[in-house]
């Protein structure tokens, strides 16, 4: 019985910005120190990504959007929807409005093309793998909309203020052992943009837009690269990192050549950048999404703190 109330799901429009985030820092407990920025950084920069909000007699409760992925490789597989941000203000939750939402943004998605839907991160652009595990609702409401669990995902966790104490941040010695090896370790400048774009398309995915992508946002983000006989003919890059890319602590991606690895490359790249993090007033950051979790807690002491879990809906 809905009382008179009048119900509704619009689009979401750019006066909606400051309310949206408001909301979004009381829905994110565990992302409140910048989940108003999420809202800016999910916001729709194309015509196949959605801003959906739902309305209670025209006041905002909630919001969700998303997005779809881009064309496949294989010709007869059908692009991917991706749900981003799903915030229900907590006054008003379990009354029907996360599934009002939902609905509405999937048959957005099915609309332009969407097979499959997966609430995980849609890069380049992406607050989290998946859903934290610790927004244990958010986990129920997805299986019970018919969403199964894909694969989890974790972040690791620096101190930095430790890392820092302890001298672990600090890399003078080893980049005088990789300048015998004729390799430098430096800041990716706006002058590197058209050689490194190549080198950086080979690692696939996503990672050249999110590395080059911090040559815009020097304050808030930035990225090393470590180049085999720097300012010669024959100059190499042979790593990369990156931090800042869609959080501001975050840390990601980073690459080291094979060959290269042996050195210590990745270590000195990844010091750099917790470094620049630690100077800028952070006492932690997030290593996203993380692979090699052994590496890094050999080089930072850094341990698992987030374990996100995607969850995939099929036709």
């Amino acid at each position: 019985m809905n009382h008179g109330h009048a119900f509704g799901v619009r689009d979401a429009e750019a006066g909606d910005l400051a309310a949206l985030q408001e909301l979004a820092v009381g829905a994110l407990r565990w992302d409140a120190a910048d989940a108003g920025e999420l809202v800016d950084l999910l916001w729709p920069a194309t015509d196949t990504e959605f801003a959906l909000v739902r309305t209670v007699d025209e006041e905002i409760v909630g919001l969700a959007f998303g997005s779809l992925g881009p064309i496949p490789r294989d010709p007869a597989a059908s692009r991917r929807g991706h749900l981003n941000l799903l915030a229900v203000d907590a006054a008003a939750r379990r009354r029907g409005h996360a599934t009002a939402l939902v609905a509405a943004l999937e048959e957005r998605l099915r609309e332009v093309g969407a097979g499959d839907i997966l609430i995980g991160g849609a890069t380049p652009r992406f607050a989290w793998p998946g859903i934290d595990v610790r927004y244990t609702p958010a986990t129920c409401f997805a299986e019970a909309r018919g969403y199964v669990p894909a694969r989890d995902a974790v972040n690791m966790t620096v101190e930095l203020d430790r890392a820092e104490a302890n001298g672990r941040l600090a890399t003078k010695a080893d980049e005088a052992r990789l300048a015998e090896h004729g390799i430098t370790v430096r800041r990716l400048t706006e002058a590197d943009r058209e050689r490194i774009t190549p080198w950086l398309a080979g690692w696939g995915g996503t990672w050249r837009e999110e590395t080059l992508s911090t040559l815009h946002h020097p304050d808030t983000a930035g990225s090393y690269v470590a180049v085999l006989h720097d300012g010669e003919l024959d100059a190499e890059y042979v790593g990369f990192a990156a931090y800042g890319v869609n959080r501001r602590d975050w840390f990601g991606p980073m690459g080291t050549s094979g060959e290269q690895r042996k050195l210590g490359v990745g270590r000195v790249l990844l010091r750099r950048c917790m470094a620049d993090l630690h100077a800028r007033g952070y006492r932690t950051a997030q290593i996203g999404w993380t692979g090699p979790v052994a590496f890094y807690t050999r080089a930072l002491d850094a341990y698992v703190e987030r374990v996100f879990r995607m969850y995939r809906k099929g036709r």
